[in-house]
């Protein structure tokens, strides 16, 4: 898998920019906000565990740095640290961009929205592929059974 990431839906579809990233777009799309903080919390945690490495890692090699250099080599040391965070970073883009995308798709739809635009999907009858196509933007999604179990509040778009 590459660098560039397609945001597709569950067939195969171009998913359209700007897709629910926080609870607040999810709540002016009209989702209850317990839900989307649920749909959310793995791509969360996820973000924060990611930031947690990044940070020990800088403060790992600054200090690293600032100890076994001499001081007329700090700046160049400074920028290799900078130059390793960097290359750590775009090492584990392919793994962890994609994995992202998956707890958010399934986060929302696990709690019967479209991961797009927030309409409620669970209410929608699957076509012969087994998708419901979203009726506001159109994108396409396989629900499991412990969704369909649960529809989403009425009332919801």
């Amino acid at each position: 898998m590459g660098y560039w990431v397609r945001y597709t839906d569950d067939r195969g579809e171009p998913m359209r920019s700007g897709y629910l990233r926080t609870v607040g777009q999810a709540r002016r799309a009209g989702i209850p906000k317990s839900a989307a903080k649920r749909a959310l919390r793995a791509v969360n945690y996820q973000g924060a565990l990611l930031g947690a490495v990044f940070g020990g890692c800088i403060i790992t090699m600054n200090s690293l740095v600032g100890g076994v250099l001499p001081t007329h080599l700090s700046s160049i040391g400074y920028v290799l640290s900078g130059v390793l965070v960097v290359a750590l970073g775009l090492a584990l883009h392919p793994i962890t961009v994609p994995r992202a995308i998956r707890s958010h798709k399934q986060g929302f739809l696990r709690e019967g929205y479209c991961p797009t635009c927030g309409y409620a999907v669970a209410e929608f009858e699957p076509e012969a592929d087994d998708c419901r196509v979203c009726p506001e933007c159109g994108a396409a999604w396989r629900l499991t059974e412990d969704v369909l179990d649960q529809k989403p509040e009425p009332g919801t778009p």
